[in-house]
């Protein structure tokens, strides 16, 4: 009997001791049990979000949304990429907590969760506000490692602005760079390259080098007036300037009249089999930074000449007529720089597309 006694005594401890690490765990991380939203809220306020400001190490900047759309006022108002934007905004929302992690300063450092303007810090914070400038998201981002559940998903060390508990959280966000170069709308043009019939690049010196298909049929590009007795040293060369201006992204952008002082360095020509035409001015810093600015217009006399190949890419020329429209509003007042093995397509000469001879 006595040792029931002891036994039940001892049970009324364990539980007590329990129910006080219970409560003190739920103090310590808000009573957030794991498994729960970090922001329960946000899903229904998405619309609400006005503004998304980005502080890291080097500083911070705005990304905007207006009548202009998603646009970063630091670098001229250009647009921001609106589908990270779209997926930052909806992975936010989706964020489930884990477990919590350290509350201690001093150990911050080792998940990467340092406040972003201390020096060597590698965190990301972000701040959502509305249009009054109400916060509705204020997190710091720190080390981020593969889900353990789910393999489409990505497992991040996180901290709310202002509270020292720090989480391990499960979500999917995307890359959360510190620079403004890392939210831009990096997309130049996006040309289809079956549709492409002729890149013609004229340097400052006068030699032209001409990249061109005769039907749409043709899988590689060809050396316009290829010099006698020599030959291509491949084709893959050839079919990279052909194909310059499909997919074309920028490294950065500018305002014309902000844009880095540069030098002419060539102008270019590229024409499709459905008339539109792209108008290329490149100059070149002394860094060796690349610039372009583009214009468009419509060649009838080229629209429907790809040959009696059928390729259903290629546009009518009430589809062209509006697509030029598109592109030069798009293009018009902006320089943009190239990454650098895009504009190294542009810096070849012809010897580098012939083999040697002999």
């Amino acid at each position: 009997m006595l040792k029931r006694r002891h036994l039940l005594a001892l049970l009324a401890v364990t539980l007590v001791f329990v129910f006080a690490a219970v409560t003190l765990l739920g103090n310590r991380t808000g009573g957030q049990p794991g498994g729960s939203l970090l922001f329960p809220d946000l899903l229904d306020r998405l619309n609400a979000v006005a503004q998304v400001t980005v502080t890291a190490a080097d500083g911070s900047f705005r990304i905007e949304n207006s009548e202009l759309g998603w646009h970063i006022p630091q670098q001229d108002n250009y647009r921001a990429d609106a589908n990270k934007i779209h997926k930052l905004l909806v992975g936010l929302s989706s964020l489930r907590r884990i477990e919590p992690k350290t509350a201690k300063r001093e150990l911050y450092a080792a998940i990467g969760l340092r406040e972003p303007d201390q020096k060597d810090a590698t965190s990301v914070a972000l701040n959502l506000t509305d249009k009054t400038g109400a916060s509705l998201v204020n997190i710091i981002i720190g080390q981020r490692r593969p889900g353990r559940g789910d393999p489409s998903s990505e497992e991040y060390y996180v901290r709310l602005r202002g509270d020292s508990q720090s989480w391990l959280v499960e979500g999917s966000l995307p890359q959360t760079g510190p620079r403004v170069s890392d939210w831009l709308d990096k997309k130049i043009a996006l040309i289809n390259d079956s549709r492409l019939r002729q890149t013609r690049v004229k340097l400052l010196d006068g030699e032209v080098i001409t990249a061109y298909r005769d039907t749409t049929a043709d899988r590689n590009f060809k050396y316009r007036q290829l010099p006698e007795q020599r030959q291509l040293a491949d084709e893959w060369r050839m079919n990279d300037l052909g194909k310059f201006v499909a997919n074309l992204d920028n490294q950065n952008v500018y305002a014309k009249d902000n844009a880095p002082a540069s030098e002419p360095m060539l102008d270019a020509e590229i024409q499709t089999f459905d008339g539109l035409t792209i108008k290329l001015l490149a100059s070149n810093n002394k860094e060796g930074a690349v610039f372009v600015e583009l214009s468009a217009a419509f060649d009838e006399l080229q629209s429907g000449t790809g040959g009696d190949f059928k390729d259903e890419q290629l546009k009518s020329p009430e589809q062209v007529r509006a697509e030029v429209e598109q592109l030069n509003r798009r293009w018009r007042g902006w320089v943009y720089q190239l990454p650098d093995f895009k504009a190294d397509y542009l810096k070849k000469r012809q010897a580098d597309f012939l083999k040697k001879p002999g």
